[in-house]
């Protein structure tokens, strides 16, 4: 509900001192009975109400900024006014604004804005702001991550690379396709070494080995399988048939025209 501020009193000492019209004050007015409050206020009937955020004042009225000595008070031309009887002196046409000044060890925060219809809105007192607390700066350089109890950390990163033309057969058998060159390792036998120039492509396998694990959750493990020959890296078929149950799969490490790192698709063995 919109308050309405009546100077009964002021207007009426004012009016009969002055034999002016009530509904209209000056500047003069408002100074002397800020004077009048500051000096005589025992003996006058001299009642200022305090400002509110929300408040709306018209031309003629005026209110306390409570915790402060200042006055806010609509002059007769329209202009809004905040002025304390320590000398503090704000005056403003579209908005009036005194927050952050000091005078006397007195701070002030007060702002009204003129609305369309020419009143003023009180958007600040004084006596509501809250000083608000500085931001403490976190150190952002080191955090350790945080693993809830009960819980894994998380799993690192697959380093190979799935591919069509590397696959594994329910048996073991693999089959290596790159280009024009075309291998195939048996589950048994029929191992492959790989290297050296094929129609015009250099070929190095830097790494072939069988992986392990239990379930899609669990890490793979290297297989300790037999090789071909021991002094060089060969492809090689696995015998999954006679394999323990689990999931199985074959990785490589090669380069061609470029470095890749791939493995098979996934055999479930039951």
């Amino acid at each position: 509900m919109k308050q309405v501020f009546q100077l009964i009193g002021i207007i009426s000492i004012i009016a009969f001192l002055h034999g002016c019209d009530e509904t209209k004050m000056s500047k003069d007015m408002i100074m002397e009975v800020m004077s009048d409050q500051d000096s005589t206020t025992e003996n006058t009937d001299i009642q200022i109400p305090a400002c509110k955020v929300g408040d709306v004042l018209s031309i003629g009225q005026i209110c306390m900024d409570e915790g402060t000595d200042a006055i806010f008070s609509v002059l007769d031309n329209g202009i809004a006014s905040y002025t304390s009887s320590s000398g503090l002196l704000n005056e403003a046409t579209d908005v009036l604004d005194a927050t952050g000044q000091t005078l006397n060890d007195q701070s002030y925060n007060f702002i009204a804005r003129k609305q369309d219809n020419g009143h003023w809105k009180i958007e600040r007192v004084t006596s509501t702001v809250i000083e608000e607390e500085p931001e403490i700066e976190q150190d952002m350089s080191v955090i350790e991550p945080v693993v809830k109890e009960g819980n894994p950390p998380e799993p690192e990163p697959d380093p190979y690379q799935f591919s069509n033309n590397f696959t594994t057969a329910d048996d073991g058998t693999i089959t290596l396709r790159e280009g024009n060159f075309l291998s195939i390792a048996g589950p048994t036998g029929g191992c492959i070494y790989l290297g050296g120039s094929i129609n015009g492509v250099r070929y190095i396998l830097h790494e072939f080995k069988w992986q392990t694990r239990q379930n899609a959750e669990a890490d793979w493990i290297d297989i300790d399988s037999d090789k071909c020959d021991p002094d060089r890296v060969t492809i090689y078929g696995y015998d999954l048939n006679a394999a323990d149950p689990g999931q199985y799969r074959a990785v490589l490490d090669m380069t061609t025209t470029r470095r890749m790192k791939l493995k098979t698709n996934t055999v479930i063995v039951e």
